[in-house]
């Protein structure tokens, strides 16, 4: 296994999966250079979606957690990690299986906001909860990006 990036099942490191793109590396919002590849192919999707998004009004954030929301939700699937493990990156993206898989993330991605957002609502308990929880994370992220 290969300490501090992604790795195929057949245990090689990132290199297969990044050798598409120009550079390994990306500068963050507040200049820092960030050599996780996780992070150049998320910055290479993010540029892609707002090309496919142009004309609507999505924060960079916004498409950031909606597609990291779609590969947490995709990570769950085990066809997909067998698949994973077992084949290199061109089979992998060959599959029908992602594309199935990317579909379902997406309806039940949705549903879940959605009913989430329809329960904070309706129910002052989850915004009561949400906002002390959620406030203390944010003070926290946002002190730690100042420095």
């Amino acid at each position: 296994m290969f300490a501090g990036g992604l790795v195929t099942g057949r245990g090689e490191p990132e290199d297969e999966v990044l050798e598409h793109l120009p550079h390994r590396h990306v500068v963050d919002h507040i200049g820092v250079q960030v050599g996780d590849p996780r992070m150049v192919l998320l910055a290479e999707l993010i540029e892609r979606l707002n090309e496919q998004f142009a004309g609507e009004d999505f924060r960079n954030d916004q498409i950031q957690s909606w597609a990291s929301s779609l590969v947490e939700a995709m990570k769950v699937d085990d066809d997909l990690r067998a698949q994973a493990e077992a084949n290199s990156i061109e089979q992998f993206l060959a599959s029908p299986t992602l594309k199935d898989a990317l579909l379902l993330a997406v309806a039940e991605t949705d549903d879940a906001h959605s009913r989430m957002t329809q329960l904070f609502n309706e129910k002052g308990s989850i915004e009561k909860a949400m906002l002390e929880l959620l406030g203390r994370l944010l003070y926290i992220e946002m002190r730690d990006t100042e420095r």
